[in-house]
């Protein structure tokens, strides 16, 4: 079976959408494409004196967000889009330390037509009626897309130096929630998305744990980095404590943070 079920917009405005309950994961996915931004011309939001770009078939949303919006837990979330972007559902990225969804085949649930096209708006037309400088560019490249689309070419894309979605090392809760701290501290808010890839993939060399107390400790701290040229040292005699202990107690379950950071504290008082 293929072809469309056209719904109307007003629908998630129904007391029926409304009614207060946890959300499927099918009610969680249109929700996502009923949030993401319709209009063509990008919308720009000052957040914490930082000005954000959200672009047609994208949305900002945090996975508190979410779990808040969905009655979800903040773990179910996390998989939820990891899931999403292992299917090339999704993709993320981060502008400003916020959280920016962008839906890969957004164009396939809501496509263009003429009339959305022309959609008189102040910000997209002039006094006379005829469409801005800036949305006769949109507009011109929108048709040169769909026209190579047609002759099976790839519509054009702009190369860009930042990743536009980061890669996360580990999957857990835990290692995302510590992640949304770090990046909310004063040295970390202003970071570009190649920087925090480069933090996430210097954390992926470690175990999640130890990965998790360096974030922990560069919060407290209030670190630049997670990682340096001692850490490598470090770890290695984390892995000695922690696992030497573990041989000799295997009853007892995991460190917590307060014995993995007393463990920190012995390694630097025998190295000073």
């Amino acid at each position: 079976m293929s072809g469309y079920i056209k719904l109307n917009r007003k629908f998630f405005e129904h007391s029926f959408w409304n009614d207060e309950r946890t959300l499927s994961l099918a009610e969680a996915w249109l929700d996502l494409i009923a949030s993401a931004r319709f209009e063509v011309a990008p919308e720009k939001v000052v957040v914490k004196m930082n000005i954000i770009t959200i672009n047609r078939g994208e949305l900002r949303a945090s996975q508190r967000y979410l779990a808040k919006r969905w009655k979800w837990s903040l773990g179910k979330v996390n998989r939820f889009i990891l899931m999403l972007e292992r299917e090339r559902m999704v993709e993320r990225r981060m502008e400003h330390s916020e959280t920016i969804i962008m839906l890969c085949n957004y164009d396939s649930y809501n496509q263009l037509t003429s009339n959305t096209m022309n959609t008189n708006e102040n910000t997209n037309e002039n006094a006379d009626g005829t469409l801005t400088e800036h949305r006769q560019i949109q507009t011109k490249e929108y048709k040169e897309g769909e026209e190579l689309k047609e002759k099976g070419g790839k519509k054009p894309t702009t190369k860009k130096k930042q990743p536009e979605t980061l890669n996360f090392p580990f999957d857990s809760i835990e290692f995302a929630e510590t992640w949304d701290k770090l990046i909310g501290m004063p040295k970390w808010k202003k970071k570009l998305p190649l920087s925090l890839q480069m933090a996430l993939d210097s954390l992926g060399k470690y175990d999640e744990e130890f990965a998790i107390l360096q974030m922990k400790l560069a919060i407290q701290g209030n670190w630049q980095g997670v990682t340096f040229s001692d850490t490598e040292q470090k770890f290695e005699q984390w892995k000695k404590t922690k696992y030497g202990t573990a041989k000799k107690n295997s009853t007892k379950g995991q460190a917590t943070d307060d014995a993995a950071a007393s463990i920190f504290a012995r390694i630097e008082e025998t190295q000073s």
